[in-house]
């Protein structure tokens, strides 16, 4: 059920609507009882803002919903004064979670609160708070445009009886063949990963209180002069942009993050109020090596491929899903009006207010305002999981990365970083300047290299890629098994008998660390020249893979590694690596040409 009620914690579906009531003449005042008709024409008008949910006769798990006759429905409307605007944030934030002001079972889905100063000027403040099982945000744009209508006209225009109502588009849903859409999201959400944050506790769902907080993060024009440049939407601009920074974060290639859609596929409820909105899951794998213009190209393929298949219900998704954190982070992007006329003398002007609570571990939210061009951005977070440090300083890291998205997006997305300049100097101070040696072997520039640019692409072979630190790390565990289980010592010679692969690579850099002297051999040679190499050069240990373990068959004298077949996460502990020392007079390597006697020469 999407509007569960399972602890004692706050509320975590109230939307919250808070507006002051400016005189543009200064002097008029907003009238109680003139607000109080047009609020009644509306719920008239909208059968979903008098409707309750009860439980099936039938189906004790099932909620039905029933709507109230308009005649016997009073809209609840409660007047306040305050001496502060402390007291109306208090009076806000209580709007926002206080679970007792909504009884779905029997009683009305919205209300509205009134607010004046008792000294000072004659502004008044309006707050609707609505319970999101009858309102959305597309829902929020015709209520204030009704609203302002009936406030000013004291009627509605188009409106009929006739209209279908919210009942008739859920009878409509139930009806629908979703077939296609499940097979599409059981493929799309298929061995899905499980986001890992960077959390500051864990809470179980059944004790989380839902209460949230929020930290700037954006404010400017930038995304918007981005997206008219590439010509693209600018939802899809910020999806990009998150799935950058979360792989920047946590690590992880696999992302899913979840964002809420209209949903209004048919052109009878594109006036209708009510809960038509749908929570889908956007999955992508990030490719280190790519640049942000090619990344914002597949989201926007991505957007394309779901289109067709955002009306499976939430409630079915969500069975594909983890059952307790499926999707832990979303994306809110949210276009916003914070100017309407009430009439030819007042204007609301919607109010900015803190964020009270969170459904969701994280989530990033932009808002665009019509009005200005400006888009503003925050971090909206749990307070259950986080803690306020944490979150200001991811939203310093998305600014960092930001910045570097929108100015340079020809760089590879392994190059960009989100590290801070606090950090950037604690690693400069561990790390001064060393005096380099005229001699380092390649192995050691190597891992400094992997050092630097970990998630950097290494390798490259048909189908199959390793990155920098990926390579590092089978070298390593390759070396430590050569020196512990082979006893491999420095200077000894190691034949590789290994097909044009990775596994060749990382076979050579392995034997180098050890030390030892890299011997290849063409596994496509004749078997007599490998016997004649080893007896010549007394090979001790020859390293083959899956592809020419069947080829080699030697002496039992003779060690044979087959190097997929190596253990992996056997040695925690490389440090002995660490220890070997090789000097620019020391053998790395011996390579048999063929000369003009045909016979192969070292």
């Amino acid at each position: 059920m999407r509007f569960r009620s399972g602890n004692d914690g706050v509320a975590v579906y109230h939307i919250v609507l808070a507006f002051r009531v400016v005189p543009t003449d200064g002097k008029s005042q907003l009238v109680i009882s003139r607000l109080r008709s047009s609020l009644q024409l509306l719920v008239e008008k909208h059968a979903s803002l008098r409707t309750c949910l009860q439980i099936s006769d039938d189906n004790l798990s099932e909620l039905r919903q029933r709507t109230l006759p308009s005649s016997s429905f009073q809209v609840p409307l409660v007047e306040s004064w305050i001496d502060s605007d402390n007291d109306l944030y208090n009076i806000i934030a209580d709007d926002e979670t206080n679970r007792s002001y909504f009884n779905l079972t029997q009683d009305h889905v919205f209300r509205c609160r009134v607010i004046r100063y008792r000294e000072g000027n004659n502004d008044s403040v309006i707050v609707f708070n609505f319970h999101h099982s009858a309102f959305d945000g597309t829902s929020e744009v015709l209520f204030l445009d009704d609203l302002c209508e009936v406030y000013s006209t004291g009627e509605l225009t188009d409106f009929t009886n006739e209209a279908p109502s919210y009942l008739d588009y859920a009878r409509w849903e139930r009806q629908l063949d979703m077939s296609a859409s499940l097979a599409f999201w059981k493929n799309q959400l298929k061995d899905h990963q499980i986001l890992e944050l960077p959390y500051d506790r864990v809470c179980a769902e059944i004790v989380r209180t839902g209460r949230g907080s929020s930290v700037f993060v954006h404010n400017g024009d930038a995304l918007g002069i981005y997206a008219r440049q590439q010509q693209v939407t600018l939802f899809q601009l910020c999806l990009a942009t998150y799935y950058v920074f979360l792989y920047k974060l946590i690590g992880s290639r696999d992302l899913m993050v979840g964002s809420f859609v209209a949903n209004r596929t048919r052109p009878e409820l594109s006036s209708m109020i009510g809960m038509f909105a749908n929570l889908v899951p956007y999955r992508l794998a990030i490719e280190p090596q790519e640049t942000f213009r090619q990344l914002i190209e597949r989201v926007q393929n991505l957007c394309h491929s779901v289109l067709s298949h955002l009306g499976l219900p939430f409630q079915t998704l969500s069975k594909l899903l983890h059952p307790t954190r499926g999707i832990v982070t979303t994306l809110d992007f949210e276009t916003v009006v914070t100017q309407y006329s009430l009439d030819n003398n007042l204007q609301l002007s919607r109010m900015t207010t803190p964020v009270n609570t969170m459904p969701f571990d994280l989530s990033l939210s932009f808002k665009y305002d019509l009005v200005t061009n400006i888009i503003t951005g925050t971090f909206d977070y749990s307070l259950d999981v986080f803690d306020h440090q944490t979150i200001e300083t991811l939203a310093h890291r998305f600014q960092l990365l930001l910045a570097q998205l929108l100015t340079d997006d020809q760089r590879p997305i392994y190059e960009l970083s989100i590290l801070l300049d606090s950090e950037r100097q604690i690693l400069h101070d561990f790390n001064p300047a060393i005096l380099t040696p005229d001699f380092e072997p390649c192995h050691w520039i190597f891992s400094r290299r992997a050092d630097d640019h970990p998630q950097k692409i290494g390798i490259v072979m048909e189908d199959q890629s390793l990155s920098y630190s990926e390579i590092l790390y089978y070298a390593q565990q390759w070396a430590m098994h050569l020196l512990v289980t082979c006893h491999v010592n420095v200077g000894d010679l190691v034949l590789q008998v290994v097909e044009r692969s990775i596994h060749a690579v990382l076979g050579v850099f392995a034997i180098w660390m050890c030390g030892a002297v890299y011997v290849p051999f063409n596994p496509r040679d004749p078997i007599a020249q490998l016997q004649q190499r080893i007896h010549n050069l007394e090979v001790d240990i020859v390293l083959v893979h899956d592809a020419t373990r069947f080829y080699v068959t030697l002496d039992s004298d003779i060690t044979i590694v087959e190097l997929d077949r190596i253990p992996l996460e056997q040695h925690s502990d490389v440090s002995a690596l660490d220890s070997i020392s090789v000097i620019s007079d020391d053998l790395s390597h011996i390579v048999f040409t063929s000369g003009s006697t045909g016979t192969p020469k070292a």
